[in-house]
């Protein structure tokens, strides 16, 4: 019996490999050595050249893409940058080896670029040169028609835009999203989380530097020539982008900590502290978008935050624990507020630029009917505008966009602003409802702080056009991304579930 037993043990030194498929241990084997895993995550510790350059990116971003101005030349970096990171995903991906990394096996397809990419076509076909005939017949061309007529020109070919200047810096402007999104399909979860702790970061450190460009005055602290001088705008040339990307951050702090407390890393309070200083620099942004939004977005995630506590078993002293800190290091910037009597006033008091954006509204409307259907050519407000300007509103300054970026597309793309604002919103909800639908916590959580930080930048945008900065866009872009990676991962986690089960059934 005794050699029997020896006999057996040499045999199946491990018994429950032995009832194992061979198959299934060899891809477990396959799996464990192609990722050399070292951690829980996707075990590598250092980024490939893809993930390099993605987070370097959105450094980039933070410093050189707070402006919307078209003749800044930090912007123009941008641009060329964003060109030379697509041209190298295409040569590589051309050379074989670009294939998507075995760590970001579970990245969702990426969905943004394809509506990216169709804005880009789009946006392009507005640069192709028409014989007058056609140009000339279109809705709003007629002082552009008179122009050529009266320089000898009435035969000219011409593009359908009004102005093929601005309708080129609209097409370069789509390349750094489009980069940010195709470099994120390439990267791992883990890197995707450093790129949300990333932006936190960002946020953070403009809020430092609002709080150091008020207190200080001086210009050398603005990252751009022109800007909201003497008024906290960060990383951004104008204060309104500044506060709408911080109450953005906000709800990405609270998940961020709830993530890291379900871990029992105590790292997470460094979220908490991250969300007060955010929305004290909102206090102290004198926007009272900004105001708004950075309230509307505290507000929500903190009832994400409670529901969460409560469904886990947590008393009501213990959710509380996360709005009290928020709001107690949030009321660090009231001295400050004080202290800038100045910043205060302006939240309080009437700002003509303001009350004018909501006076010329019904003007602008009036425009999306004079150049409908094809409208005046993306990123061609400004002289579309100035070509219809009412005498009564002419004034020193000039409006260079509609302060409204979901009536602005109408004016400039016509027609085709439909179909490019209801895709991404429904992808948006539909990803949202899939996440919210989810099983656990975290993942319900993290898709409805994805969720309140789109709406937050949304709702800037009807008073505002932030998303015509190249951070913002790209970041809004990002958060689309990121909130479809998670109804991504539900469905295959649900497709699992549902084989299993048919597997069972089956057997």
């Amino acid at each position: 019996m005794r050699s029997d037993a020896n006999a057996k043990s040499r045999t199946f030194p491990d018994h429950k490999a032995a009832l194992t498929p061979m198959s299934t241990r060899t891809i477990s084997r396959r799996r464990s050595k192609s990722s050399g895993q070292r951690g829980p995550a996707d075990g590598r510790t250092r980024p490939n050249a893809f993930e390099t350059a993605f987070l370097a990116f959105i450094v980039l971003l933070a410093f050189m893409g707070g402006a919307s101005r078209a003749d800044e030349w930090k912007t123009l970096a941008v641009k060329i940058v964003a060109s030379l990171i697509l041209i190298g995903i295409g040569v590589a991906k051309l050379r074989g080896s670009g294939r998507r990394s075995r760590s970001a096996a579970g990245a969702p397809f990426p969905v943004p670029a394809i509506f990216l990419s169709l804005a880009l076509a789009i946006t392009a076909l507005y640069l192709v040169p028409l014989p007058p005939s056609l140009w000339t017949a279109m809705p709003g061309r007629e002082v552009i028609g008179d122009f050529f007529a009266s320089v000898g020109m009435a035969g000219a070919w011409r593009p359908t835009t009004v102005s093929v200047a601005l309708t080129l810096n609209t097409l370069t402007a789509i390349f750094a999203p489009l980069a940010l999104v195709l470099l994120a399909a390439q990267a791992g979860e883990r890197w995707r989380t450093s790129a949300i702790d990333l932006f936190i970061v960002i946020a953070v450190f403009s809020v430092f530097l609002g709080v150091l460009q008020v207190v200080s005055g001086a210009k050398s602290l603005y990252f751009y020539d022109l800007a909201n001088f003497g008024r906290a705008t960060g990383v951004f040339a104008n204060r309104n982008h500044h506060a709408i990307f911080l109450a953005a951050s906000i709800p990405l702090c609270l998940y961020r900590y709830m993530e890291k407390r379900s871990q029992q890393d105590e790292a997470g309070t460094l979220y908490l502290i991250a969300a007060g200083l955010i929305l004290a620099g909102c206090l102290l942004g004198s926007s009272r978008a900004g105001l708004a939004v950075s309230g509307l977005a505290t507000l929500a995630s903190l009832a994400v935050f409670a529901k969460a506590r409560t469904n886990a078993g947590g008393g009501r002293s213990n959710w509380l624990i996360g709005p009290a800190a928020i709001i107690g290091i949030a009321l660090v910037a009231l001295p400050l507020l004080a202290y800038n009597s100045e910043a205060f006033g302006r939240i309080v008091a009437s700002d003509p630029i303001d009350d004018l954006r909501f006076k010329l509204l019904p003007d602008i409307a009036a425009l999306v009917g004079t150049h409908f259907p094809f409208g005046s050519g993306p990123g061609t407000f400004e002289a579309a505008y100035r070509m219809a300007e009412a005498d009564d509103n002419l004034m020193r300054q000039y409006l260079n966009e509609a302060h409204n970026d979901w009536l602005q597309p109408f004016v400039e793309y016509g027609i085709f602003a439909l179909g490019l604002l209801l895709w991404p919103i429904i992808s948006i909800v539909r990803a949202a409802h899939s996440g919210w639908s989810g099983q656990g916590m975290l993942v319900r959580v993290r898709s409805q702080c994805l969720l309140i930080s789109i709406v937050v930048l949304a709702l800037g945008s009807l008073v505002d056009y932030p998303m015509r900065t190249a951070l913002l866009l790209t970041f809004g872009t990002f958060l689309w991304y990121q909130l479809l990676a998670v109804a991504t991962g539900m469905a295959r986690k649900n497709d699992t579930a549902r084989r299993i089960d048919q597997g069972r059934g089956t057997a």
